[in-house]
C-alpha cells in the first residue's frame, strides 16, 4: 500500500526521477510489490481452501497432543534405568518450562496493558455516582414493601435480633466457616502421612507445584504398604511407598 502511494506522488515527477537516476530504483520496487501482492493474494485463497478449523478445535486438538507428549516424557524418566538418562529428560523439561514461562510472561504483559487501558476509558455520562439509581450508591426498596419483606429490617424478637436460629443460620455455624477438608473435618491418617512428602515429590519428577493428591486407597504389595497418588491436572495415576522420609514410585502389580 505504502510503495503504491509513493508510486501515485512520484508520478507528478517523472522528469525529475529520470534525471536523478531513481527509475531503475522506482520500477525495481513496482516488480517487487507487484510480487508480494501476488504471493499475499495466493495465500489468502490457499487458506479459504484449506478450510481449517476454528481456534478453539485446534487449541483442544493440541492440547490432547501436548498432553500425550507429556506422559511420554513422565513415563521416560520414571523408567529411566540411569541417572544420565534421568538428567537428560528433566533437561528437556526445564527448556520446556522456560518456554512455557516466557508465554506466559508475553500473555500477562499483554493483558496488563490492555487492562491499563481499559482504566482510563471515562464512564458513561448518564452513570450516577455509586452505580445506584438515587445518586448515593443505593437502590431505593419497592413502595409496597414491608418490613422483613427485603424492603428492611426485621424487627428482632426480643432475642438481640438474631432470630430463631441465633444468627448462625440453618447450619450452626458448620457450614462455609465449618473447618475445610474432608466431609467430617478430619484427616486420615494416611492423608496426614502422604500429603506433605507430596511437594518433594512433584520436584523429582519435575511436575507443577501443587498437582498431585493423595488418591485416598491404600494397599499392600511385597509386605510393603503402597498408596495411591492422582495428578490433579491429568487424572493420571501412580502407587508410591514412604522409603528414608520420601516418597518413591513404584509399579503396581
Amino acid at each position: 500500500g505504502h510503495i503504491i502511494g509513493m508510486e501515485q506522488d512520484a508520478a507528478r515527477y517523472q522528469a525529475g526521477i529520470t534525471a536523478l537516476g531513481l527509475k531503475p530504483v522506482f520500477d525495481e520496487l513496482h516488480t517487487a510489490n507487484e510480487a508480494y501482492e501476488k504471493m499475499r493474494t495466493d495465500r489468502r485463497a490457499e487458506g479459504l481452501e484449506a478450510k481449517l478449523p476454528d481456534a478453539r478445535t485446534a487449541r483442544r486438538n493440541t492440547d490432547e497432543l501436548f498432553e500425550g507428549a507429556c506422559q511420554c516424557i513422565l513415563a521416560s524418566y520414571i523408567l529411566a534405568k540411569t541417572d544420565a538418562d534421568k538428567q537428560t529428560v528433566a533437561n528437556l523439561v526445564d527448556a520446556m518450562n522456560k518456554t512455557s514461562a516466557d508465554f506466559r510472561a508475553t500473555y500477562n504483559a499483554s493483558m496488563a496493558q490492555k487492562k491499563s487501558k481499559d482504566k482510563k476509558k471515562p464512564g458513561k455520562p448518564d452513570e450516577k455516582p455509586g452505580g445506584g439509581s438515587d445518586g448515593n450508591g443505593k437502590t431505593p426498596g419497592k413502595p409496597d414493601e414491608k418490613p422483613g419483606d427485603g424492603g428492611g429490617k426485621t424487627p428482632d424478637d426480643g432475642k438481640g435480633g438474631k432470630g430463631k436460629d441465633n444468627g448462625k443460620g440453618k447450619d450452626n455455624g458448620k457450614g462455609k466457616g465449618g473447618k475445610k477438608g474432608d466431609d467430617d473435618g478430619n484427616v486420615s491418617p494416611e492423608k496426614a502421612l502422604i500429603t506433605p512428602l507430596l511437594p518433594a515429590l512433584e520436584t523429582e519428577l519435575n511436575l507443577a507445584h501443587d498437582c498431585l493428591a493423595y488418591g485416598g486407597v491404600t494397599d499392600q504389595q511385597d509386605g510393603v504398604t503402597i498408596y495411591l497418588v492422582v495428578n490433579k491436572r491429568t487424572q493420571e495415576e501412580m502407587y508410591v511407598k514412604v522409603e528414608g522420609g520420601k516418597l518413591v514410585v513404584v509399579q503396581k502389580k
